[in-house]
């Protein structure tokens, strides 16, 4: 069928099928470079693996995800550039708890939906990590971090215990006695040399909207 369609028509095809599919097949090849502070957004990753259970989508005015299920309504307002990706489907819920390990939740970082990001460090030491993120309850709340495929316990259950409903920043790492301890510890990375890093990513649980994310020298200093 598509040899008797003018060579136009199956290039516009074939766009519009490339653009509705998961945020994996966008590839964001420019590397940001780092200090002290880097602001990076969530969208721009260069590439994403593990995607067999869940993904990552983009959101935004112009992309509408349509995965479902997907209880979420859109959530631009207060995105930066009106952009999010989230990770999809979403079974986790209030509604339906069945927790499914390594499906809709992995308590083991870097097994599902894994995002890479390519970082130039000029200098080296430890840099905190601040997530802004997006989620409706206490079963889309949480994030892992790692670096050039290795997931330490600094980065293992970022969590917003406090911004449901509502784009927020975090940093603080779960704390199995007290989720909303407020002197819980901050996620944070090593950088040991110089150079290009891959800062990395998964899912948690499924469901949760990443905006953007800090690395940063400074522990206290909540990005606005």
């Amino acid at each position: 069928m598509l040899k008797k369609l003018p060579f136009f028509l199956i290039s516009i095809l074939i766009f519009s099928y490339s653009y509705s599919q998961k945020a994996s097949s966008i590839k964001q090849v420019k590397i940001k470079t780092v200090e002290e502070y880097i602001e990076v957004e969530a969208e721009s990753f260069q590439s994403q693996d593990l995607t067999k259970n869940r993904a990552w989508y983009i959101t935004s005015d112009e992309r509408t995800k349509k995965i479902k299920p997907d209880p979420d309504k859109k959530h631009i307002g207060g995105a930066s550039n009106r952009t999010y990706i989230e990770v999809l489907p979403e079974t986790f819920t209030d509604k339906s708890r069945t927790m499914r390990e390594g499906v809709n939740f992995s308590r083991t970082p870097g097994k599902v939906a894994v995002l890479n990001y390519k970082v130039n460090f000029k200098t080296t030491g430890k840099f905190y990590v601040w997530v802004k993120g997006y989620c409706s309850s206490t079963l889309d709340n949480s994030i892992h971090v790692g670096m050039n495929d290795k997931w330490k316990e600094s980065g293992t259950g970022l969590y917003f215990c406090d911004g449901q409903d509502k784009w927020s920043w975090s940093s603080y790492l779960r704390n199995r006695t007290d989720d909303c301890d407020p002197n819980a510890k901050r996620a944070y990375i090593i950088v040991n040399r110089p150079g290009t890093h891959t800062i990395q990513f998964s899912m948690r649980e499924d469901g949760f909207e990443f905006d953007k994310f800090v690395l940063t020298k400074e522990r206290g200093k909540k990005p606005r």
